[in-house]
C-alpha cells in the first residue's frame, strides 16, 4: 500500500488479515481525514471492510487502524492506549518522518491510498 500526503508517496507495511484484504480490494481511495484526540487522524471509508478478530487497544505512531465504530480508516501520530476500544491493526508507514508530519499539520489533512503491489 502507498499512502500520499501532501504530493510525497510513503510506502506502508501491510499486516496480512481480513480487514486489510478488504480495504486492497477497494483502492484506490481519497480520504479527508480529522485530526481527533490529539494522537491520531481518521476518516469514515466508503465501504464496509470486514473486521478481522484480532484487535489491539495499544496504537502506536506512524501506524494504520481500523475502527468498525465510526467505520474509520485511522492513522495515529502519537502512541496510545485507547482502552476499552480495539482496532484492527492495517500496517506501518515506513518512513518515520511522517510522524512530525502529521504532528504538524492543520486539523485536516487530504491522502491519497493506492496499492503499490499493482
Amino acid at each position: 500500500m502507498n499512502i500520499k500526503i501532501n504530493n510525497i508517496n510513503y510506502n506502508v507495511e501491510l499486516d496480512h488479515n481480513l480487514t486489510t484484504n478488504d480495504i486492497l480490494k477497494n483502492l484506490p481511495l481519497k480520504l479527508h481525514l480529522s485530526r481527533y484526540a490529539n494522537h491520531e487522524y481518521y476518516s469514515g471509508l466508503p465501504f464496509k471492510p470486514n473486521f478481522d478478530k484480532t484487535r489491539t487497544s495499544k496504537i502506536k505512531a506512524g501506524h494504520l487502524y481500523y475502527w468498525d465504530g465510526w467505520n474509520a480508516f485511522v492513522i495515529n501520530y502519537e502512541d496510545y492506549d485507547i482502552t476499552p476500544y480495539k482496532v484492527v491493526h492495517i500496517g506501518k508507514i515506513l518512513d518515520t518522518n511522517i510522524i512530525d508530519i502529521l504532528k504538524n499539520s492543520n486539523d485536516g489533512i487530504t491522502i491519497e491510498v493506492t496499492n503499490n503491489t499493482l
